[in-house]
């Protein structure tokens, strides 16, 4: 009996000797906050040296291959060695292997408890871990489990809805995910945890796209969520008239987009406060060059654009005197034109005559304009010449045998023209590059071709061309280097040559010209020093106080600003005392185109005019003369007319067939009537 009871107690004692000299690790595997532990001891018949440690696995957090899983291996070294731990293997059930090593060497000493970083992106149900060392490694066999997707943090939402918002309006955002931080975007671009992180109300100035998501340490990121906000928003206020040219004295009306706005304006360009110009409904006057600007408010509405409008004051610009009708350009661009109408020479696809300014039909960019006997011509903006009214001769240059033109019409076979004269029955132009084209009637030679053939296309004269006047019957030009040439007509000696032939073809006068002017049988131009000479037919006192005919050029006066010569009458601008300029004119009268009662003798000192000063620039016709005057009010030029009246070429409404005195030309015509 003692001999069993001792057998059995050696049989365990040696048991238990084999059970205590096993190493026994215990390994916990932690993903997130859940883990369960199984301890086993065995050996599976491998070296005393490799152990195993079996431990359930909880796999929370492999829901995608790029999404980063950390956790961490809980091992205790039962002993009775010593282990040193420099890194680990993972694997799971779908192939993928990761290879780890520590940044440093692991000692787990007998007893002792540690715990190992795990880090893995493999996305198996099923994984085995192995923790390497020299001699000797621990595993970790492979358990089955479901996968768990780690917790989603719950999306942000706003205290205002997407849709219109008051200006002003603040955003707060929030989740109900205790500890996650919202970031958010407003560029249209994905959130993302470098993004700007939500402190504040955000303030909406301006229509807006918020993106927000919201972002948890071990957690997975909310959804994005989007809200799009609208500003309320004033709309723009406008004014009753586009910006551009305007007559002196427009009213402008200002119109809110809803009669709730209020609107605030400045015309001295600079932008609109709530402090600047309230609008109270009152129309605003332009009196000189304004740029208008306006803006709208109103209460918890984002303001209005700041609107622009400039507005630059219309008025003459340029004028053009022929036989019995007169036109000006204005300074936006389109021409009026009064007097005789019987070759369509208004431009208003009439014949009747009009003894007020009337507006020139299909033609708003005109930037100068000539006129002759019965017919006109301007240039547009682009450089293209358009005439209008008589073309028995040719002179509007259309190719075509048509006997008139009621409307402008696009002269062909000529473009990039910086300045157009009309004389006559003929016409001619300067072209950007100098070169002189003319066309039309040619019987005297006065389009310097040659011949006496009219011509009915523009045709290339002269190269080198600075300025050039063509009369009724004779043409004169100066070139780039002052040398002044005449051809046509020269019965009265107004070529300037010394001698009475005419000539087809252009003969050098002279040299140190800057501007020549041709009437019916005279000439005058103005020299370089400013200095003016005159010659040709005198017998009405046109060239001043010399002889009857003057065959070559005489100086007749100094200090010359600009002239104009009429048919047989001439006039000349000149600063008087350094003070004012002045207009004086000599010659005919019987038309009282010299200001004077009428009479038929000749005039051969200048009257200068008595009711007018501060010309800018005068325009003699057939028996009439217009003017140019500056206002030193309002810098704003105004037309003065006089003389022959007898086709309403004065252009001030009246019915008489003379006009004696300088007279207000009024009634011009900036838009067609309504």
């Amino acid at each position: 009996m003692n001999k069993k009871v001792k057998a059995v107690s050696t049989l365990i004692s040696v048991i238990l000797l084999v059970v205590v000299a096993t190493i026994i690790a215990i390994g916990v595997l932690n993903w997130g906050n859940q883990f369960t532990n199984k301890n086993l001891d065995r050996t599976d018949g491998i070296l005393d040296t490799r152990k195993h440690i079996e431990n359930q696995i909880i796999v929370n957090s492999f829901v995608a291959a790029t999404s980063e899983k950390i956790g961490h291996l809980s091992i205790k070294n039962l002993g009775p060695n010593d282990v040193t731990i420099n890194g680990y293997t993972i694997s799971d059930n779908e192939g993928n292997i990761q290879e780890i090593t520590l940044d440093s060497e692991i000692e787990i000493v007998t007893g002792a408890s540690v715990i190992i970083p795990i880090t893995t992106i493999l996305t198996g149900t099923k994984v085995l871990i192995v923790l390497n060392n020299p001699n000797n490694y621990f595993s970790l066999s492979s358990i089955t489990k479901a996968p768990q997707e780690r917790p989603k943090v719950l999306t942000p939402t706003s205290n205002l809805l997407s849709g219109e918002v008051p200006y002003l309006s603040e955003v707060n955002l929030s989740t109900l995910t205790n500890g996650a931080i919202i970031r958010y975007t407003v560029d249209e671009t994905e959130p993302t945890e470098e993004s700007l992180i939500f402190l504040d109300p955000i303030v909406i100035t301006n229509n807006l796209t918020l993106k927000a998501k919201a972002f948890l340490s071990g957690w997975t990121a909310s959804d994005t969520v989007t809200f799009n906000y609208q500003v309320l928003t004033t709309g723009n206020p406008v004014a009753s008239l586009e910006s551009g040219y305007v007559p002196l004295e427009t009213e402008i009306i200002l119109i809110p987009d809803n009669e709730n706005d209020i609107i605030f304006y400045t015309t001295d360009g600079t932008d609109p406060t709530d402090l600047s110009n309230l609008y109270d409904s009152s129309p605003i006057l332009i009196q000189e060059d304004t740029t208008l600007k306006l803006i709208a408010m109103r209460n918890d509405y984002k303001n209005s654009d700041i609107v622009t409008y400039e507005y630059l004051r219309d008025g003459p610009k340029q004028l053009a005197l022929g036989e019995n009708h007169s036109c000006v350009v204005l300074n936006g661009g389109k021409i009026n034109c009064w007097g005789e109408n019987v070759r369509w020479q208004l431009g208003d696809g009439t014949s009747n005559n009009s003894n007020v300014p009337i507006l020139v039909s299909n033609i708003t960019d005109a930037i100068e304009v000539a006129i002759g006997y019965m017919h006109s011509c301007a240039i547009s903006g682009n450089g293209q010449v358009m005439c209008w009214g008589d073309n028995k001769s040719g002179q509007l240059g259309l190719e075509k045998a048509t006997e008139y033109s009621e409307i402008p019409a696009a002269v062909p076979g000529i473009s990039e023209v910086k300045s157009i004269i009309v004389g006559g029955n003929s016409t001619c132009a300067i072209k950007d590059n100098a070169d002189l084209y003319c066309w039309g009637d040619n019987k005297y030679g006065q389009l310097g071709t040659g011949g006496t053939a009219d011509v009915f296309v523009p045709t290339k004269i002269l190269e080198n061309i600075a300025d050039v006047d063509i009369g009724i019957n004779h043409t004169c030009a100066i070139d780039l280097g002052n040398q002044l040439y005449c051809w046509g007509e020269n019965q009265f000696g107004q070529l300037g040559d010394t001698t009475q032939n005419s000539s087809t073809l252009p003969v050098s006068i002279g040299s140190d010209f800057k501007n020549v002017k041709v009437g019916e049988n005279h000439t005058c131009a103005i020299k370089l020093n400013n200095d003016l000479y005159c010659w040709g037919d005198n017998q009405y006192g046109q060239l001043g106080p010399i002889d009857p005919i003057m065959l070559v050029p005489t100086k007749i006066y100094e200090n010359v600003i600009s002239m104009d010569l009429g048919n047989n009458h001439s006039c000349l601008i000149q600063e008087k005392s350094g003070k004012d300029i002045i207009q004086a004119c000599w010659g005919r009268n019987d038309f009282s185109q010299l200001t004077l009662p009428r009479d038929n003798d000749p005039h051969y000192t200048s009257e200068a005019l008595k009711n007018i000063v501060n010309i800018h620039s005068t325009s003699l016709g057939g028996n009439h003369v217009c003017s140019l005057v500056n206002n030193t009010k309002n810098s704003f030029k105004e037309i003065y007319c006089w003389g022959n009246n007898s086709s309403g070429q004065i252009g001030i409404g009246s019915e008489d067939a003379i006009i004696e005195t300088e007279s207000n030309v009024t009634q011009i015509m900036y838009s067609e009537k309504k």
